[in-house]
């Protein structure tokens, strides 16, 4: 059903009214919203965790773990499946609900696949939801992880697409929702976006409101990275 208090036609003046705002103001507006959705004394506790570091052959100017770069970031092998563990029980015990594993690279393949999928099944068993970032997925991917119970995708849009050349060359902003719209398919999992660089931000909120209402569910969890 379409949720009429959502608006779905903004413009980028608009936008750009509410980005400029005073800082107070934009906090008081921000927990407004929050506490008419959410309790406002509950949060959830992630843990983030690098399952493989390192020798990203991508360029993401903002990223240490590229190849690209000299940086102090050591090139490491997936880790084994009993390492992860270790710290999924680490992260329960501090207590978080919710573990993610992300690895350095370009496109999850599928060598990888059967090792992240087994991940997925173990730390489900330890009562946590499970998140992982592992790059672009093909729609048969999505839905493997899906099969092993991946309860989010955590995927990074950048940018805006005018502005995206500037962050990244060796994929294009296309290559980005692509992959979103892959994972969701019906049979997978809400995306978590990450949105970076500053006033460009509004401009990809416009291209939210075009996503297909069937389709809008998955598209949650935003993170607005400064």
């Amino acid at each position: 059903m379409l949720n009429l208090k959502i608006k779905n036609n903004w413009t980028l003046s608009e936008l750009e009214q509410i980005y400029n705002l005073p800082f107070n103001d934009l906090i008081w507006k921000s927990h407004k919203l929050h506490r008419e959705f959410h309790d406002p004394n509950k949060i959830q506790i992630s843990t983030l965790m690098s399952v493989k570091t390192g020798g990203c052959p991508e360029d993401c100017k903002y990223c240490s773990q590229s190849i690209r770069y000299e940086t102090e970031i050591n090139i490491e092998n997936t880790l084994p499946l009993k390492e992860v563990i270790t710290q999924a029980k680490q992260a329960k015990e501090n207590g978080a609900s919710r573990f993610c594993m992300g690895a350095a690279w370009r496109n999850l393949n599928n060598n990888n696949l059967s090792k992240i999928k087994e991940m997925i099944v173990e730390v489900k068993k330890l009562g946590l939801e499970t998140c992982v970032t592992l790059g672009m997925l093909t729609e048969e991917q999505a839905i493997e992880l899906k099969k092993s119970g991946l309860d989010y995708y955590n995927h990074n849009l950048d940018t805006s697409e005018e502005y995206y050349k500037k962050v990244v060359t060796t994929r294009s902003y296309k290559d980005r929702p692509n992959t979103n719209e892959k994972n969701t398919h019906e049979s997978c999992f809400p995306v978590r976006f990450r949105i970076y660089t500053m006033f460009y931000k509004a401009v990809v909120l416009i291209s939210f409101p075009t996503i297909p209402q069937g389709k809008q569910r998955w598209y949650k969890n935003y993170s607005w990275c400064p």
